[in-house]
């Protein structure tokens, strides 16, 4: 009796302390990789989500190393892994693969805005998914709905676990896994054929199911990403690695169940799969099974997949209806709003009477919503005396894009607040009509910096020829200063001073004005640029020379072609 009990007590204290271990190893771990790759390697610095620049520099970054090919034949060798697993019997193989699918998730400690950022180059395994779109990784979001019911159910009794519930999480599932692991080596040592004792009494597969709850707690550890634009969701990965691993343990359930026959049975009908649940949402959970294939529990491995593939569907399907008409506020919370009902007057009325910034803003987006019908009111109210009113108008008109909104933008140019005047400029640069532009024109001829700067950059909005031409007479005279928008704007003229231009602005003291006058006689793929081209391939700067050489192969390649 005492050397039970010491036997059992000496397994507990290994697995807390494992537990703790591993805990610790799962939050620091990738922070430390995560900065030790930061100090050491180079990455764009770019966001994921920007303007049509920063994607390009995105696209010559992982065109220039290669890492598309990477990422897909890393992918696709998972795949076979997975595959191979599952054909052979190896669980450990498929188990294997389920790991590396969720592995990029530690990406999101990367603290970097650019996706593939320190610790989030991993995410290389899922570039055949964001190649075309990073929205197909919300797929799985209706995973997060446990996670926020836990959040909820304790706040009803004024427990906040906003903060600690993933360590929690994490710690519960390490715990699990760490003893049920233990159990097993335990009976192994006594060598037992089954391992029906202890936690297996409760779960028939204590070790995956401790995977799976510590991978859940990962995907809500905090990053420091918080930008929506490039924010990555987790919930897809989690949910096919979720998936592979639930089949390995039904393939282990059919080698069991042959291997050991009606002891296997019984122990089953006393034990739960994985986690304990109540008997009514066992027999929910696999009714769907039954009714497929007439019985209890899978026996061949094409059950197994329709099974599985039948669940991915399912989440999938309860994401896409909750993405479509709630909105994700938080993981696993969406919020059902309402149609907003009032009228065009009403909302113009609340939007010129409130005293709040924020909610006028939102109340000019309703008022956006509500289309051409909101045209006149935002023209209206570009003489409103509220100058936050005649800011968010001229916005407003912007993404309202009306010819009859031209000419009172343009009377409205003689704006006193900078702020306001701004707005209507950068609203005016994207209206092509030649009036828009040559309004525009005249301003780049204003005493202030500021308003002639504001002009250049609205003109390489709209980028049309006669905008193109001024701008290379500006810049050629030093009247304004070049930006990246000015810059690219020229490289799409296909012009000669175009290219001299861009010639000269990549020796600029400033890496980003080298770096988008590089990236623009890229567009112009000149012959006549070849020469400071190789010159800067040996740039201080690792992103000029990156463009540098990219640039002197597009003009290659094209010289050749032709």
């Amino acid at each position: 009796m005492k050397s039970k009990f010491s036997n059992s007590f000496l397994l507990i204290t290994l697995a807390i302390v494992f537990t703790i271990s591993l805990t610790f190893a799962s939050i620091e771990l990738p922070r430390l990789a995560d900065n030790l790759l930061h100090q050491n390697y180079n990455f764009v610095n770019v966001y994921t989500g920007g303007d049509d620049l920063q994607e390009l520099k995105t696209e010559l970054f992982i065109r220039h190393f290669h890492l598309r090919t990477i990422g897909y034949l890393c992918l696709a060798a998972i795949i076979i892994l997975i595959i191979i697993g599952f054909a052979t019997n190896k669980s450990g193989f498929a188990s294997l693969g389920a790991f590396a699918i969720f592995l990029p998730v530690f990406g999101h400690f990367a603290a970097t805005m650019f996706f593939l950022g320190g610790l989030g180059f991993l995410r290389l395994l899922w570039l055949p998914g964001l190649d075309v779109t990073f929205d197909i990784m919300k797929i799985g979001d209706a995973v997060f709905i446990p996670y926020r019911i836990i959040i909820d159910a304790f706040n009803l009794v004024g427990i906040n676990l906003n903060t600690i519930l993933p360590y929690i999480l994490i710690g519960i599932g390490l715990l699990i896994f760490c003893f049920g692991t233990i159990v097993w080596f335990y009976t192994y040592y006594n060598q037992k054929e089954l391992a029906d004792i202890s936690i297996y009494k409760n779960s028939r597969h204590p070790q995956y199911l401790g995977w799976i709850i510590w991978s859940y707690g990962i995907l809500f550890l905090p990053g420091v990403n918080m930008k929506q634009s490039y924010e990555i969701s987790d919930s897809l990965p989690w949910l096919l690695s979720t998936l592979i691993i639930i089949g390995v343990a039904m393939m282990e359930e059919i080698k069991l169940s042959k291997k050991f026959g009606i002891r296997y049975e019984n122990y089953r009908r006393r034990s739960f799969f994985m986690f304990p649940l109540p008997k009514y949402f066992c027999k929910v959970i696999t009714s769907p099974f039954k009714a497929f294939f007439k019985k209890y529990y899978p026996t061949k491995k094409s059950e197994i997949v329709l099974v599985l593939t039948f669940y991915f569907f399912l989440i999938s399907i309860i994401t896409v209806l909750l993405n479509t008409f709630a909105q994700m506020k938080v993981p696993g919370k969406w919020i059902f709003e309402s149609q907003d009902t009032r009228s065009v007057a009403e909302l113009k009325y609340d939007f010129v009477t409130n005293s709040d910034r924020k909610e006028k803003y939102e109340l000019s987006q309703l008022l956006v919503a509500k289309g051409d019908s909101s045209v006149q009111i935002f023209i209206d109210l570009l003489k409103n005396k509220d100058l936050v009113v005649r800011e968010f108008s001229a916005d407003a008109l912007g993404v309202l894009i009306s010819d009859k909104a031209v000419d009172p933008l343009i009377t409205a140019l003689n704006e006193n607040n900078w702020r306001v005047q701004s707005s209507i400029i950068n609203t005016l640069g994207k209206y092509s009509s030649e009036y828009a532009v040559n309004s525009l024109v005249k301003l780049l001829e204003s005493e202030s910096t500021i308003t002639k700067q504001s002009a250049a950059n609205a003109l390489s909005k709209s980028c049309t020829p006669a905008a193109q031409n001024i701008l290379i007479e500006k810049l050629a005279s030093g009247k304004i200063k070049p930006t990246n928008s000015l810059l690219i704007c020229i490289a799409k003229s296909n012009n000669e001073e175009a290219i001299d231009l861009l010639i000269n602005f990549s020796t600029n003291e400033n890496i980003e004005i080298r770096q988008t006058s590089v990236i623009g006689l890229m567009f112009l793929k000149s012959p006549k640029s070849i020469p400071i081209l190789k010159k800067l391939s040996n740039d201080a700067d690792w992103e000029v020379r990156l463009y540098a050489e990219e640039a002197i192969k597009e003009i290659s390649n094209q010289t050749n072609s032709t």
